[in-house]
């Protein structure tokens, strides 16, 4: 199990989703802010075998089937985005889940710089089952903000390869949202239309 930390515009989301899109065994889970507990597991369940969909279980029931799922040769991935949305108490929970499943199921959980505040804090006040879920974490990832590298890499995208344009309009992005968004203003107002225009059907 893994934990990837961003900022806002990180470009955590299309990132991971883009992953999910082109590999295979791979399942992509949102957490809402409306979910309870039972229903994010629920979610997970029903989009792993169709022969659960609609089924009202216990929570413990369906960990169980969970773990009846993920018994097998063939491995899986699971990512959790918008993970810092989950409660003390559900985290919890994913502390019991992983080890129903460590057998052959990855799990990548991602969110917000302050969802590792909020581990850290459950660890430190020692809330139940957080210092738990901390140490099935293998590895910690945080992402950084854009160097010119990466910046010039998306501009070269965009069809701008000006390098004193790029240097001196977009070095200085805070994130990929805002770059992305700096740089289609730029081409739809500063004479790249046909540029922009290209890429957007490229893209699409």
């Amino acid at each position: 199990m893994m934990a990837i930390f961003g900022y806002e515009g990180a470009g955590k989301t299309i990132g991971l989703s883009k992953f999910y899109e082109k590999n295979r065994n791979v399942q992509y889970i949102r957490v809402r802010k409306s979910m309870t507990t039972k229903d994010f597991y629920l979610e997970v369940l029903e989009s792993q075998s169709n022969s659960y969909r609609g089924r009202s279980k216990s929570l413990y029931r369906i960990l169980n089937d969970l773990r009846s799922i993920n018994l097998t040769e063939e491995k899986r991935l699971l990512i959790i985005d918008e993970a810092g949305r989950f409660t003390h108490d559900s985290l919890g929970y994913i502390h019991e889940f992983r080890d129903l499943t460590s057998s052959s199921l990855g799990i990548i959980l991602s969110g917000p710089e302050e969802f590792h505040a909020k581990i850290m804090d459950g660890v430190r006040n020692r809330v139940s089952g957080i210092p738990e879920f901390r140490r099935r974490i293998g590895q910690m990832l945080f992402l950084e903000r854009p160097k010119l590298a990466e910046i010039t890499a998306v501009c070269n995208g965009y069809g701008i390869f000006n390098k004193n344009i790029i240097k001196k309009r977009f070095s200085k992005a805070e994130n990929f949202s805002a770059l992305t968004d700096d740089i289609e203003l730029y081409l739809e107002f500063e004479g790249g239309k046909e540029t922009l225009s290209l890429v957007k059907k490229t893209k699409s």
